[in-house]
């Protein structure tokens, strides 16, 4: 219940517009420093954090469905109910993933993108591999007060690793970054 309360508080567009004017502003720190031509150009990250938006949705459809079977066994949903429910599901899951997703991105990932940017290194498999990395970093720390410690790691970092991956490639297709690190010859 108190999800569903946070979740359609998130939806609020007046707090929606301003998360997106706070992600603007951190993501607009990385450009400050002028050191040549940045690997994801200012003009390219509408369309990657819409893709990401929408890897985030996709995410949650897939996360959020109950066969009307399963919900009415074990969820006690009747199938009048049933796509009310999941609905309701779908946009609580896809509330908490965009903002936790647009939050790291601007955060971690596009710090990331733009150091390995710096070093020639911005490529969809090097980045790929980095939020792999930090998937695995982050169900570490969510684990570690587990009792015993780590007893839910496995599933945790399944479930990082998969969204991550995806939403990551998703934001790297829409900044365009390279599969492959381009030849420079000087």
């Amino acid at each position: 219940m108190g999800a569903d309360y946070f979740a359609g508080m998130l939806l609020n567009p007046v707090v929606a517009a301003f998360f997106l004017v706070v992600i603007a502003g951190i993501s607009s720190i990385h450009y400050l420093r002028n050191g040549g031509a940045p690997v994801v150009p200012a003009n390219r990250l509408l369309p990657a954090y819409a893709c990401a938006l929408l890897a985030c949705a996709v995410a949650s459809a897939v996360m959020s469905y109950v066969s009307p079977e399963e919900a009415l066994l074990k969820w006690k949903v009747p199938p009048e109910n049933y796509w009310n429910a999941e609905l309701n599901e779908f946009f609580t899951t896809y509330a908490f993933a965009a903002y936790a997703s647009l939050l790291g991105i601007a955060t971690v990932g596009l710090p990331v993108i733009i150091h390995l940017g710096r070093r020639g290194l911005a490529t969809i498999p090097v980045v790929l591999a980095a939020a792999t990395v930090i998937s695995l970093l982050l169900a570490a720390l969510m684990s570690v007060g587990d009792s015993p410690p780590f007893r839910h790691f496995g599933a945790l970092a399944k479930e990082l690793v998969y969204g991550h991956l995806l939403v990551a490639m998703a934001f790297c297709l829409g900044a365009g970054l390279p599969w492959r690190r381009r030849n420079v010859r000087t």
